[in-house]
């Protein structure tokens, strides 16, 4: 397990090994190990527990990028909070950070589920056993969970 703090760029990058083919992005260290390790949950369900990098935030989209080539990413899965849904401000930070990765050479997908509850996180979402949705750039959707 690859766990680093840094400062200046992503706050957790939590993968396995040293290569991850997809890499899902969100807010908070925490909350990206809680995901990683909830991934072994999902079905069906992956090889191995998900490549997660938790940032302080979309808006600091620019700070998983180094983090995202050391692992040798193809596509970032974008896996932030659901709060986007109602608030301008969120949403145009994450409409944002789908492009900025994009333009930085990555397929960009996002998941989306119903925050019942008051619940946001994808953490969350997983605990409850929601139904969570891979929304691709061409605006198709997988079912999971």
């Amino acid at each position: 397990l690859l766990a680093l703090e840094q400062n200046a760029n992503p706050r957790a990058v939590f993968a396995d090994t040293g290569h991850a083919d997809t890499v899902f992005v969100t807010e908070g260290a925490l909350k990206a190990d809680v995901i990683r390790r909830l991934s072994l949950n999902v079905r069906p369900c992956p090889p191995e527990p998900w490549a997660v990098v938790g940032l302080p935030g979309v808006a600091c989209w620019e700070r998983a990028v180094p983090a995202l080539q050391a692992l040798a990413a193809r596509r970032v899965v974008l896996a932030f909070d659901m709060d986007f849904v109602g608030n301008a401000h969120v949403e145009h930070a994450l409409r944002a950070a789908a492009r900025g990765f994009h333009a930085a050479g990555f397929d960009v997908a996002a998941l989306v589920w119903n925050p019942e509850g008051g619940k946001q996180g994808l953490d969350d979402a997983l605990l409850a056993g929601r139904s969570i949705h891979l929304v691709t750039e061409q605006g198709g959707g997988n079912g999971h969970g």
